[in-house]
């Protein structure tokens, strides 16, 4: 039987709002993921190459016919709002709610969201206002641990997430033979994991339900050591029309091999990461399980 090619799209801007090293962590994460699914004893029937896409891409070309994740990364949101309003927004969401799959990341956690209150009060960091996606219908609220600087990970922190119910059902189901020798990821365990986080947030008022009563909004993951928080939301999964989106405060795409390679003459990162490496098994099968999720979740719709 013929398997098809579809691709995995990664957005890129130079560095302008998409930070560099975040895209190339992340393409190195996408990759690795796409191996570990390709080689899994229940792949996917399709066959998934990792790319890039620039604005001008997104904008002109016929993208959306071959791809079934877009994946926006981490770094500043002000510029994707900059290059992608009106019509590039539009063809994401047209993507999405068609039947294609959407992960974003810090910055594309808060893109991906309907309202953005990044260090409001603040008269240097403040970044507030509504966002076209709106694929989590609630607010981005951030950063979630004081000390953030743009361009410089002195404020990132090895920050303690539960994985919920959710999360551990999910993974469970996509990569069965990984866990089923282990009562680890059963929904009644406690799992408990520590992510990278540099300027991250939460997402406020998940419980969004439909007219039907079925939720909107699951939250895969909780923040652990926040106190005075309005929501605990670390990670969220969305419905969005026949489409799937799933929006992250937290680097959970980031392995400490990554950090310590892109980092090296960092003294903070270096500091942090103790605190992650025993936690790298959870963060990479929930990072896989996401993505190879996102990826079942297109091929259902059979996009053209």
């Amino acid at each position: 039987m013929r398997t098809s090619m579809k691709r995995i799209l990664v957005y890129t801007d130079g560095g302008h709002g998409a930070s560099l090293s975040h895209v190339a962590m992340t393409l190195t994460s996408l990759k690795r993921a796409v191996f570990n699914i390709h080689e899994h004893s229940n792949p996917l029937p399709a066959r998934f190459l990792v790319d890039t896409i620039t604005p001008e891409e997104l904008l002109r070309d016929n993208w959306t016919h071959s791809c079934s994740l877009i994946v926006m990364p981490g770094g500043r949101d002000l510029p994707y709002v900059a290059r992608l309003r009106g019509a590039g927004n539009q063809r994401i969401k047209d993507f999405v709610h068609n039947g294609g799959s959407y992960l974003g990341l810090c910055a594309g956690g808060y893109y991906g969201s309907a309202a953005v209150e990044f260090a409001k009060g603040d008269p240097i960091l403040e970044v507030t206002g509504p966002r076209e996606l709106g694929f989590f219908p609630g607010i981005a609220r951030g950063p979630v641990f004081p000390g953030f600087q743009y361009r410089s990970n002195s404020g990132g922190k090895a920050c303690l997430v539960r994985l919920t119910p959710h999360a551990l059902s999910l993974v469970r189901a996509m990569f069965p033979d990984e866990t089923k020798s282990t009562g680890t990821w059963e929904p009644d365990r406690s799992v408990v994991a520590r992510f990278y986080l540099n300027g991250g947030c939460s997402f406020v008022s998940p419980d969004t339900v439909t007219a039907a009563g079925k939720s909107t909004v699951d939250v895969l993951g909780e923040y652990q050591d926040l106190d005075g928080c309005d929501s605990l939301a670390a990670v969220v999964k969305c419905r969005v029309g026949r489409g799937m989106a799933v929006l992250s405060g937290v680097h959970f795409e980031t392995s400490c091999s990554m950090l310590s390679t892109e980092y090296k003459n960092d003294a903070h990162v270096s500091k942090l990461l103790p605190e992650l490496v025993p936690s790298e098994p959870y963060r990479e099968l929930l990072f896989g399980s996401i993505v190879k999720y996102l990826l079942e979740s297109a091929l259902i719709f059979n996009l053209k």
